[in-house]
């Protein structure tokens, strides 16, 4: 028989009703057949005669036939049930009766940037005419740090004789190395040691020198 057409369902149509009764899926009954009828068809013959193994194919066909009791019993039934979410809008959810309410507020990430602080930041870049002070660099990605960190020394963010302009590379690897806790002999060490030379790679600044002498 072609797999494609199911025309005669009377010599296994009883057989594939009761296996599936039984528990059995679709795919498994095309294999208890040697594959002779696909999932497809045998989906659609179940579905045609309108087969019921459990509660939730009794419920599907009867709202399918416009029956609506037996979902909304079900559903009264699950609303009444301890898994469903009761919310009481009588009862305030603010503060630290949320359940999202973190009780250690420090632990919060403060936004750094603001508006006065980033005028700070142009004007130092303007300054300094764009340029890294460690490798001398213009044209490229620049960031502006502060050699006394700012958790310290909270009076000295906007001081001009606190900050450095440096790439921006070479600020991410200093981070890395030294994190972000920071210290002002760590930057100190930093420096004078030349770390900051292995920030960028050598490929990197001989495709900066060959751009910059074109």
């Amino acid at each position: 028989m072609n797999k494609s057409t199911f025309t005669d369902w009377s010599t296994d149509g009883d057989e594939v009703i009761r296996l599936y009764k039984d528990g059995m899926s679709s795919g498994d009954i095309e294999r208890k057949f040697n594959n002779k009828y696909n999932r497809s068809a045998i989906k659609y013959f179940i579905k045609k005669n309108s087969v019921i193994r459990n509660k939730s194919d009794a419920l599907r066909l009867s709202i399918k036939n416009g029956n609506r009791e037996p979902m909304m019993k079900a559903l009264s039934a699950y609303v009444a049930s301890e898994r469903c979410f009761k919310f009481d809008n009588t009862v305030s959810r603010k503060g630290e009766l949320n359940g999202r309410w973190i009780i250690d507020r420090t632990i919060l990430k403060k936004p750094r940037i603001n508006a006065e602080e980033r005028w700070f930041f142009q004007k130092i870049l303007s300054e300094r005419k764009f340029t890294c002070e460690l490798s001398q660099r213009s044209g490229i990605k620049l960031s502006v740090h502060h050699i006394k960190p700012v958790y310290l020394f909270p009076s000295l963010i906007y001081d001009d004789n606190n900050v450095i302009l440096i790439d921006r590379i070479i600020h991410k690897h200093f981070h890395k190395l030294y994190g972000t806790k920071c210290s002002e002999c760590d930057w100190t060490r930093y420096v004078s040691g030349l770390e900051w030379k292995l920030a960028t790679k050598e490929e990197d600044w001989i495709t900066i020198f060959s751009f910059e002498g074109k």
